[in-house]
């Protein structure tokens, strides 16, 4: 019976940690599913650190995401020094492996928070993916919180929803959007509804000594159209604030800088997105 219930708990404690290593691959290939690397075609999946047997089966984890998601996989067995996108290695990566993205995968230091991180980047040296993993508690299975990095200033309106796969906020711009129209039609048919209106009732009225009056309802109902047609000028058609946006795409200002030897002596490049 003791042989039993020690039986049943490793069998339970294996299923645990398959059950949480799934859930966090689950987000992972999630997150990597966007339509924002859709175009990514062959990625070539790259350490940095020491190379360890845990650091070779997270990569291989990472690899299988990308994998699973359609993207063609090249494993680099050369380590990426530091984890920073060099411009010369990333050439290096197109030239001879035709890959159009690297994703560099970093186990943690004992002082960090993450177990492991992984940062997609392109050939210029551009995030385009970020994920971390932290360590489950009970089974110790890596789960993956992951995203798309996005400019939401290069791609405007709903299109940037869209690319992070956010179809809701879409949807949502679009109505705020043609919302926004039909109160502009709306409010325009009201004031010319009302003026035509007033030119009926003074036409009816010519031959009278008596001029026609504006009734307070006729002035309640042009102010009205007014309101409804400037109303569009005040309501924000994105569904999010600027900065709301900058989150959800995971984008920040960054600026890189690199070191090379020439024929002369050296020369030193600096990049930045702002």
């Amino acid at each position: 019976m003791r042989e039993l219930v020690l039986l049943l708990l490793v069998v339970g404690g294996a299923g645990a940690a398959q059950g949480a290593e799934s859930s966090g691959e689950a987000e992972l290939a999630k997150a990597i599913g966007v339509p924002a690397l859709d175009r990514v075609g062959r990625i070539a999946v790259a350490g940095s650190g020491r190379d360890t047997a845990e650091a070779a089966a997270v990569r291989q984890q990472v690899a299988a995401a990308f994998a699973g998601q359609g993207h063609d996989v090249i494993l680099v067995g050369e380590p990426w020094p530091d984890g920073v996108p060099e411009r010369v290695r990333l050439q290096r990566i197109w030239s001879e492996l035709h890959a159009l993205a690297v994703a560099v995968v970093r186990l943690s230091t004992p002082f960090d928070r993450e177990a492991a991180s992984v940062v997609l980047y392109d050939l210029g040296g551009s995030p385009l993916f970020q994920a971390f993993a932290r360590r489950d508690d009970t089974s110790g299975a890596l789960i993956w919180t992951a995203k798309a990095i996005v400019d939401p200033r290069k791609l405007p309106g709903p299109a940037f929803y869209r690319e992070l796969g956010r179809v809701d906020l879409a949807r949502r711009y679009q109505t705020r959007k043609i919302g926004k129209i039909f109160l502009a039609i709306g409010g325009g048919a009201v004031i010319v509804g009302s003026a035509f209106w007033q030119l009926i009732k003074a036409m009816a009225s010519i031959d009278s000594s008596d001029k026609p009056k504006t009734t307070f309802t006729e002035e309640a109902i042009f102010a009205g159209g007014c309101l409804m047609m400037l109303s569009p000028i005040l309501i924000r058609t994105d569904p999010l604030s600027d900065g709301e946006r900058e989150a959800l795409g995971g984008w920040q200002p960054r600026i890189n800088i690199a070191a090379a030897p020439t024929s002369g002596g050296g020369m030193l490049s600096l990049a930045g997105q702002f």
